[in-house]
This record gives C-alpha cells, structure tokens and sequence, in this order.
C-alpha cells in the first residue's frame, strides 16, 4: 500500500524588475506587457478581472523549478507544471516591478512505511534547496517575500 505526500509551497512578494534583464531577453517584453495590462487594470476596474488573466497568460507557460536532496522514500519532480488546478496567483505592479504572490500544490507518492517523523528528519538532513519560478530568473529579486512549504500525508 502506498501513501500521497501532498506539498503546497507558498511564495509571496517575489518580484520580477525588467530592467534587469537584458533587452533580447524574451521574459523581459513578457514582464512589461503584464506590467501595461495590471496597470490598465487598476485603472478600468470593470475590465480589471479579464486583464489580470491577460497578464498571467502574457508570462506563461509557468513552471515550479524544485531543488531538493534526495531521499530513499520519495522522488521530487525537478518542475512541476502550474495550471489552474494547482496553481493560485495573486499580481501587482509595484515601483515598476511585476509582483506575484503564488500558492503551487503538488504529490508524490511514498511508501506505506513514510510518517511525518520521515518527513521531518529530511527536512533536517536537507531537504528543500531551492523553490522558484522557472521564469525571469535575472530580473528576480524578492521584496521582502516569505515563502513556506505545507504538507499532508494520505493513505491511498
């Protein structure tokens, strides 16, 4: 019998600055028009919902880049694919930035024999190296952003 890690890493306040980023690079026009559109947004609020989608859609495809030391009872995607069903995203324009608060849910399975003890003795050893958006990783800096990883456990 198996069990489901389910992990859910939380990020907010990680923002991307354009300037940053070279000129040919393609996630720097990405971030400018997402910032146009946000703004666009805060000024037609009737229109804000449809052009906060736009912004999102203008930087995806969007993808979880996972860092993690390895474990004898679990495998750790090296990306997780963000879409609609595990993915929520909050974004804001601040001092010329691209601002985005995220929430990424994602399973692996386990052995039947993982516990939270397992889990936290990894966690100790190790465990999470690195957590991020594959995306405009030159213009990234964080604002004072927090980031955290919740999980469960199931029995399948």
């Amino acid at each position: 019998m198996c069990k489901t890690l389910n992990l859910e890493y939380s990020a907010s306040n990680i923002c991307f600055d354009p300037k940053r980023l070279d000129e040919s690079d393609p996630d720097r026009s990405k971030i400018e028009k997402a910032i146009q559109l946000l703004k666009r947004a805060d000024k037609h609020r009737k229109d804000a919902e449809k052009l906060e989608a736009e912004a999102l859609t203008v930087i995806s495809p969007l993808q979880l880049e996972i860092m993690a030391s390895s474990s004898v009872h679990f495998n750790i995607p090296a990306t997780v694919e963000l879409i609609d069903k595990n993915f929520d995203v909050t974004m804001e324009v601040e001092g010329g930035q691209l601002c985005l608060s995220y929430s990424a849910r994602f399973s692996v399975t386990v052995g039947d024999d993982f516990t939270q003890e397992t889990y936290e003795q990894w966690e100790r050893e190790g465990g999470w190296e690195f957590l991020g958006l594959t995306f405009a990783k030159d213009g990234f800096e964080t604002a004072d952003g927090r980031a955290s990883v919740s999980w469960s456990i199931d029995e399948d």
